[in-house]
């Protein structure tokens, strides 16, 4: 409904203003000019940049500094220094990032869409500042290769919000067999209203993480020999395989010492409800255990996110979001040494963006100033092959 209405307010006829008779007549502020011209060489760098076949020689300067940029950016280098660095403006530079980024996610997001089988799918959620209000942002990753399928940015938590969220899955033509969450009761009834033949499980990390909040918000006036004893038995019902053990646990666990003063029954009662969701995850087989994947995932997010501490407007917080995933997927992981996306695209290490992103002062800086070392593209210089040999 927003995109609609969106869609409507922008489509609304409204009184002509000078700039528009300006524009009508051939005529633009300079940066206006400017920045049409780099969203055309922005558009048509795609083709290179994204072409396992194409070489990095192939890929203009600008386009070249442009993803250099982008790469600072994305490890939190201010847009000023790296404006200083380039002799521009901050605001250049957030136009050349959030632009290449802008461009290159349609066909990043597509490659992602029809490469995953996305048979097991992570959700989760974290919270965005845009400006005062806190938005949700709803990311479903796909568990074989840690790749994002789907996101959402809404600025409610309702059930409406909810649903909608697993609705942008479904529209992608996407029917999972197994949906993990954290637990969170927004996810037990949307994930069975969107999706109801879909085995839906609860992180076992994030259960026992609950043990402890349990315990400190019921059992803190019982001695703590007395909690420590508890929390090892309310642990322990899920450290099993077999679901017949599950059910013996918790019928034993009622008669424990400090039970009933601490009124473990509502306890065991929520955990009996939840063993629909929790006991597959429990068995030998291929179902995820843990939310591991996509705790990966949002902090890797954190760390691009904290120094930011928000967005100004929706529409900007939707750009950085699809530039974190463009520069994410394409990042060589320090534990594997792969990029995430070559699970779906072996020859991505070929391509001319992957290259240029992992490997910025090889084929970014020192090239760049070495092609045209007088055209002010940086600010340092490199000697030319000529001026080594002398030396």
């Amino acid at each position: 409904m927003q995109e609609a209405l969106a869609a409507l307010l922008s489509s609304s006829s409204l009184p002509p203003t000078g700039a528009d008779d300006l524009q009508a007549l051939g005529l633009a502020p300079p940066e206006m000019a400017e920045e049409q011209d780099v969203q055309r060489q922005q558009a048509a760098a795609i083709a290179v940049l994204l072409n396992p076949r194409a070489t990095v020689e192939q890929v203009s300067a600008p386009i070249r500094r442009m993803v250099l940029a982008l790469t600072l950016y994305f490890w939190n280098v201010p847009l000023s220094r790296i404006g200083l660095w380039g002799g521009v403006s901050k605001s250049t530079v957030l136009n050349w990032v959030t632009g290449l980024a802008v461009a290159l996610y349609p066909t990043i997001q597509a490659w992602i869409v029809s490469g995953v089988a996305a048979v097991r799918v992570a959700l989760d959620e974290k919270w965005l500042k845009i400006r005062q209000p806190w938005h949700d942002w709803f990311v479903g990753l796909d568990e074989a290769t840690g790749l994002p399928v789907v996101m959402t940015l809404l600025p409610t938590r309702t059930t409406w919000a909810w649903c909608w969220g697993r609705v942008s899955l479904k529209r992608l033509g996407i029917l999972p067999r197994a949906i993990i969450t954290d637990g969170l009761g927004g996810y037990l009834t949307s994930v069975h209203v969107v999706f109801p033949t879909t085995k839906h499980l609860l992180c076992l990390f994030h259960h026992q993480q609950g043990v402890t909040r349990w315990l400190r918000a019921y059992a803190a006036r019982l001695p703590e020999d007395v909690v420590a004893a508890l929390k090892r038995r309310m642990k322990r019902v899920v450290q099993t395989c077999d679901p017949r053990t599950v059910r013996r646990r918790l019928t034993c666990l009622a008669t424990a010492e400090g039970a009933q003063q601490s009124g473990l029954d509502s306890w065991i009662t929520r955990t009996r409800d939840r063993l629909g969701h929790l006991v597959p995850a429990l068995r030998r087989h291929a179902y995820p255990r843990t939310t591991n994947s996509i705790e990966r995932f949002f902090r890797a997010f954190q760390r691009f996110y904290k120094t930011r501490g928000g967005f100004h407007s929706v529409v900007s917080a939707k750009r950085e979001l699809m530039l974190f995933i463009v520069v994410y997927v394409f990042t060589v992981q320090a534990s594997t040494g792969t990029a995430p996306i070559e699970r779906i695209v072996p020859q991505a290490n070929q391509i001319p963006f992957y290259i240029l992103l992992n490997d910025p002062f090889r084929h970014g800086l020192a090239n760049m100033c070495q092609a045209n070392p007088g055209d002010g593209l940086f600010l340092a210089t490199q000697p030319s092959s000529q001026e080594l040999k002398q030396a």
